[in-house]
């Protein structure tokens, strides 16, 4: 079992007390979605164009990497430009392998520009492997990510 679906079913899961040396939490729940800490570097140009939050909270953010649905349980994809062309190279048998329970995922470019996009950390790509759904995030990225500024609001 992959500890982003142990967070999940368990909102007292130890990853989520978790800190990093800012004191920002790694890991937030909201709802049935878990969100991961991201700290930007590159393509500040492209999000100070989509949000003046991501510089006054030091290009960081959380960004959804799994949400559970029912019995569906979702992973974002955060690393491919376009997952399901990338899914299709492997062909029937190492697909059906990896990603044992998939059974949707979207297709198409991925909403945000290269620089945006990230490699999935080992968490997050272990439970995208356990995943039913592959999805991309929100194509407004302000609707898709949380600003820790408004988690102080909070």
């Amino acid at each position: 079992m992959s500890d982003v679906l142990e967070m999940l079913k368990d909102p007292n899961h130890r990853r989520l007390t978790d800190t990093s040396h800012m004191g920002h939490p790694y890991y937030i729940l909201r709802g049935n979605t878990i969100y991961g800490y991201k700290r930007f570097y590159q393509g500040k140009t492209w999000l100070l164009s989509q949000s003046q939050k991501f510089k006054e909270n030091s290009w960081g953010c959380y960004i959804p990497i799994a949400t559970k649905k029912g019995d569906t349980h979702i992973g974002y994809m955060w690393e491919r430009a376009n997952m399901s062309s990338w899914l299709l190279s492997l062909g029937d048998a190492t697909r059906s392998w990896k990603y044992p329970n998939l059974y949707w995922c979207d297709v198409g470019l991925h909403p945000y520009p290269k620089e945006i996009r990230r490699v999935d950390n080992w968490l997050q790509n272990s439970f995208n492997r356990i995943a039913h759904k592959l999805v991309y995030p929100n194509v407004d990225i302000v609707k898709a990510v949380i600003f820790p500024s408004d988690l102080e609001d909070s």
